[in-house]
């Protein structure tokens, strides 16, 4: 299991508000009852201006779970109506959760 950061950024232009809570909410739910290949759980964060989709993948390699959030949230953020302006920014494994796999265990 990988845990990787995805900063999601608004569109340059128009501006565009930030998600209310129960928007936030209604896009954690949908990546439950949606979910796309190796995702196991997203949670949703404010950070200043940007959004912050902590995405947890199961996948064989670091590389292959950066690959995987990435093409998932490309996937979610092209369905109509669910983040409207809103686009994928840096995708990039969380330093602090991020663990290889040893012998059967994560180190």
């Amino acid at each position: 299991m990988y845990a990787v950061k995805v900063v999601l950024l608004p569109s340059a232009a128009p501006p565009v508000a930030m998600p209310s809570d129960q928007r936030l909410s209604a896009v954690a739910e949908h990546t439950r009852t949606d979910p796309r290949p190796g995702i196991a759980h997203v949670s949703l964060a404010r950070w200043g201006r940007r959004l912050v989709g902590m995405t947890f993948v199961e996948a064989g390699s670091l590389d292959e779970a950066l690959d995987r959030a990435r093409d998932g949230w490309a996937e979610w953020l092209s369905l109509p109506g669910l983040l409207p302006d809103w686009e994928l920014g840096d995708c990039r494994p969380d330093r602090y959760l991020y663990g290889e796999p040893r012998g059967g265990r994560v180190a």
